[in-house]
């Protein structure tokens, strides 16, 4: 697994972006994970239906992972796996990945929340 985060480099803390010419901050880091042979690639996942509140809630002022950590929590206190986000009836995306859903024809899908 490899995260990158790419941003406009080292400035003042404001809400202006840099001069122009600021050296950019790369930030990479990988992790030996197989992604091919686990128990979620075999067997799938469980998923928690939880309300999506990341931008119900505007008086909080961060772009830290906190509600998406509790997310991850909450669906971990239902014995899930993980928990998928969801705002007027529509998955936004998942608490640590971004949600997919492949529909299959003869298979039935039940959301709960």
């Amino acid at each position: 697994m490899t995260y990158l985060q790419l941003t406009r480099g080292v400035a003042e803390r404001d809400f202006v972006f840099p001069p122009e010419g600021t050296p950019t901050t790369l930030l990479l880091f990988t992790q030996a994970k197989n992604v091919l042979v686990n128990r979620a690639a075999e067997t799938g996942i469980s998923v928690a239906l939880l309300p999506d509140l990341r931008w119900a809630r505007r008086d909080i002022k961060t772009v830290q992972l906190l509600y998406p950590s509790m997310a991850k929590m909450e669906a971990k206190a239902r014995s899930a796996d993980d928990a998928w986000l969801y705002e007027d009836g529509m998955i936004t995306e998942a608490s640590a990945a971004t949600a997919h859903i492949v529909a299959c024809p003869n298979r039935v899908v039940r959301f709960q929340s």
